[in-house]
C-alpha cells in the first residue's frame, strides 16, 4: 500500500542563504538523525539562486555527511532529501543483487559494462540530479565523462529499490523520468509487496512477482536472477 504521509516542502530565496551552507547542513543533518518511527520521508527545498546546487564540493560533502538520505535535485533549482530507513537491511539486499550483476558483467558480459553502487550520482541533460540504487553503463560510453564531477553519462540500465517511506505513484514518475532521458532498462523494485516493476523506452510497464525469475532481456544480455531467494529477511 502506497505511504500517505505527506512531503514536506520548503522555499529559501537567496537572501535567505546569504551565501551560509551551514542551513542546508543543519536541515539536513535533522532529517538524517530523526526518528524513524515519525520522519519527514521527503523535503524538497526550492532554492531561487541555483548557485549552491550547482556546487559539485558542496553537495558532494552534503551527500557524504548524510548517509541516510538519498540527495538528488530536479533541474538546477529544487534540492531533494529523502530519509531511508531500515538503511542496513536494504543495503544488504542491493549488495546482493548488485553482486550477482557483477558476476553477471564479468562472466557473462566480457566487462562490456561499469557497474555503480547507491551512492553515486547521475547528472541529465536538463541538470537534475540523481542517485538510482544500481547503475549501469557501457564502458565504451565512459569516454565521455569528465575527470571530476558527477556521471554525465546516461546510463544503460538502472534499479531503484522502494524504501519503507518512498510513495509509489513518485517512485514511478522518476522510473518514467529515466525513459525520457533515454535509460534503456529500469526496476523499480518493492520488496513489500515481492513484485518489480520493468520498464523500457515505449513499452508498456511490465510487473514480475519476486518467485519469477527476472531476466534483463536484450539490454542486460544472459542475466537472469529469482529475488525471492536472494533477498534476505
Amino acid at each position: 500500500m502506497e505511504n500517505t504521509v505527506e512531503e514536506s516542502t520548503a522555499i529559501y530565496g537567496q537572501s535567505a542563504f546569504g551565501g551560509h551552507k551551514n542551513l542546508i547542513f543543519t536541515i539536513a543533518k535533522q532529517l538524517n538523525e530523526q526518528d524513524d518511527k515519525d520522519p519527514i520521508p521527503l523535503l524538497k527545498i526550492e532554492l531561487t539562486d541555483s548557485k549552491l546546487i550547482r556546487d559539485d564540493r558542496f553537495m558532494h560533502l552534503l551527500d557524504r555527511e548524510n548517509p541516510l538520505l538519498k540527495i538528488e535535485t530536479e533541474g538546477k533549482q529544487l534540492l531533494i532529501l529523502s530519509f531511508m530507513p531500515n538503511h542496513e537491511k536494504n543495503q544488504r539486499n542491493l549488495s546482493n543483487l548488485f553482486g550477482e550483476l557483477f558476476m553477471w558483467n564479468k562472466q557473462k558480459n566480457n566487462n562490456l559494462g561499469q557497474l555503480y553502487e547507491s551512492r553515486s550520482t547521475v547528472e541529465f541533460a536538463d541538470g537534475s540530479l540523481k542517485e538510482p540504487d544500481i547503475t549501469y553503463i557501457l564502458k565504451s560510453e565512459l569516454g565521455k565523462m569528465k575527470e571530476i564531477g558527477y556521471i554525465v553519462v546516461v546510463p544503460t540500465f538502472v534499479v531503484e529499490w522502494f524504501s519503507t517511506f518512498d510513495r509509489l505513484a513518485e517512485a514511478h514518475q522518476k522510473m518514467q523520468y529515466y525513459m525520457n532521458q533515454g535509460v534503456k532498462l529500469a526496476w523499480l523494485i518493492v520488496p513489500k509487496e515481492e513484485k518489480t516493476y520493468i520498464y523500457r523506452p515505449d513499452r508498456e510497464v511490465q510487473t514480475k512477482d519476486f518467485s519469477e525469475n527476472l531476466d534483463g532481456g536484450e539490454i542486460l544480455q544472459g542475466f537472469s536472477v529469482n529475488l525471492k531467494l536472494l533477498i534476505e529477511d
